[in-house]
């Protein structure tokens, strides 16, 4: 699996163009590519990996965004079963973004976004789109249609690919966990050597951020600043119940 090429300097970076696959490639080499991915995904604590941040190319998958690359298990502290199962799943290696993960979508359908098999089950439903664009009617709005395809899938992969490499998915998977087990010390030791870089840790799920996005579309939000003040103040909602959070506060205090 391939590393993009990276220009740093003191204050920024810039990272290659990571293109998608132009021709068909050997599926099951880029499914077991794939199987990789969300183990290493999975041992990273990564979450996010979904079908706009990583792209297919002729040399297999590579994530683009990377922001949540290493993430930090933070409890609740709820009691409730849902609050639990939830995150349970977002502890398990679906909590990555790459493998199946269905999310619903306005008017009742389920769409399918994680980076392995995103894009080949269109779903109808309501989505933003801007219309009018360069134009002084740019705008918006919730429009009806089917759900397109992202750089996440080769040209030429199928359903019946998914189907006919579950296997080759499943031992990918399994052999780059053991892989990561067996050279856990000389990763437990290149992650020390970080230790005192400055990280970025998203504590929420990032979809509720996206949630958050979509109610700005109503009209009570769109027409009154504090309306939407008094949304963006819902986020911090259970922040005592963050572990993380709260020790991080009575740092800075």
């Amino acid at each position: 699996m391939r590393c993009p090429r990276i220009f740093e300097r003191a204050s920024h970076m810039w990272v290659e163009y990571v293109p998608q696959a132009e021709k068909p490639i050997d599926a099951t080499d880029h499914l077991r590519k794939m199987g990789a991915l969300a183990a290493i995904a999975f041992g990273c604590g990564a979450t996010d990996l979904h079908m706009e941040n990583v792209i297919a190319t002729s040399e297999g998958p590579i994530p683009v965004d990377l922001e949540t690359l290493l993430g930090a298990d933070v409890e609740t502290g709820s009691a409730s079963a849902y609050e639990a199962a939830r995150q349970f799943l977002n502890e398990s290696p679906l909590g990555t973004g790459v493998l199946p993960l269905g999310v619903q979508v306005s008017g009742g359908g389920e769409l399918e976004i994680s980076a392995l098999c995103g894009g080949l089950y269109p779903t109808r439903g309501r989505f933003e789109q801007l219309l009018d664009p360069y134009s002084d009617g740019i705008r918006i709005e919730l429009t009806d249609g089917l759900t397109g395809m992202a750089k996440n899938l080769p040209p030429g992969l199928a359903r019946s690919d998914l189907a006919a490499n579950a296997s080759d998915i499943r031992e990918a998977f399994d052999d780059t966990c053991d892989e990561i087990w067996n050279h856990r010390e000389a990763i437990a030791a290149s992650v020390a050597g970080v230790r005192d870089s400055l990280v970025r840790v998203i504590v929420r799920p990032t979809n509720l951020y996206d949630v958050v996005r979509r109610a700005f579309y109503h009209p009570r939000y769109l027409t009154s600043t504090l309306a939407r003040e008094r949304l963006l103040h819902g986020l911090w909602k259970g922040l005592d119940e963050h572990r993380l959070v709260t020790g991080e506060l009575c740092i800075s205090e």
